[in-house]
């Protein structure tokens, strides 16, 4: 049975992403901060639940942006029951994200659907590391906390990195310097700069309680092999205690960027799982049937 989220079951939905902490911290970070119904936010959306009798085994919400997020405590059997769901929605999806096994079971029957268009698919290794985090030696005079004046820049690298990365851009450009402000404004945006070009970045795109996520790292391509990536990153840990008060951090990054994985394994990061990152879009249709999987 699919059940929308409000006051009566909103604490069991929290409970239940809690359980699967390290793989929800989109939709519990998107349900604190903007309520469990659809909103302007880009990352707002309507919030579901499967429930199995009394119990909840699922949870998902389609976001504005077109990503949906979904949290089945590793079971790859609840897939179609949440498109099915989805297909209510006013909006295309264009992405799904969550742990892999259910994020790619939903993701073979979206890509299986006509008017679907497959991206990049991306299996992520998840890795974790507690804080607090023992500064190194090195000089993190380069590296500062971004602000909303920073928007051009970042916007240069963000680019860089999406065409990089063969995923889309996400949201008009005015939708993502708000989005951009408001993480800066909270403090979740760092940036390395040489003279001042930005020339790498890092931020905390979702956090919860005492757990934050890391995302957005970033080096421009004729800088990288320097260690920027690693004084901008130790930076980010040091202030994710010290100033955000979070006593764990998450991130995910490709199974093949053997780079990153190693950057990451020297900063106390360990492996604990796999996460689905799998992009698409609606092909456009001359008429459009109900979708039922």
């Amino acid at each position: 049975m699919i059940r929308d989220v409000d006051e009566s079951n909103l604490q069991a939905t929290r409970d239940f992403l809690e359980a699967h902490v390290e793989t929800s911290l989109f939709l519990l970070g998107n349900l604190a901060e903007h309520g469990p119904s659809l909103g302007a936010h880009l990352n707002s959306g309507n919030f579901r639940v499967v429930c199995e009798g009394d119990a909840i085994v699922a949870a998902f919400c389609l976001a504005r942006r077109g990503n949906l997020l979904l949290q089945t405590g590793g079971r790859d059997d609840l897939a179609a029951t949440i498109l099915t769901a989805c297909a209510a929605e006013p909006i295309e999806i264009q992405g799904v994200f969550g742990e892999w096994r259910a994020a790619h079971a939903a993701w073979q029957l979206l890509c299986a659907r006509r008017d679907f268009q497959p991206g990049a698919a991306l299996r992520e290794v998840l890795y974790s590391r507690n804080l607090p985090y023992v500064q190194s030696t090195g000089s993190t005079l380069a590296v500062r906390a971004l602000g909303a004046d920073d928007f051009d820049e970042w916007q240069l690298l963000n680019i860089a990195y999406s065409a990089e990365a063969q995923v889309p851009l996400q949201g008009t450009r005015d939708e993502r310097r708000a989005a951009f402000s408001a993480q800066a404004g909270a403090g979740c945006w760092w940036g390395h700069f040489d003279g001042g070009e930005l020339i790498g970045t890092a931020s905390l795109n979702a956090k919860y309680e005492r757990i934050g996520q890391i995302g957005g790292v970033y080096t421009r391509p004729g800088r990288r092999g320097r260690g920027l990536a690693r004084v901008t990153l130790q930076k980010l840990l040091h202030d994710a205690f010290d100033r955000h008060r979070l006593e764990r951090l998450i991130l995910f990054t490709g199974e093949d960027n053997r780079g990153a994985r190693r950057l990451y394994e020297t900063l106390a990061f360990a492996p604990i799982g796999a996460f689905g990152l799998l992009f698409g879009a609606a092909r456009v249709q001359e008429t459009a049937a109900p979708h039922v999987f």
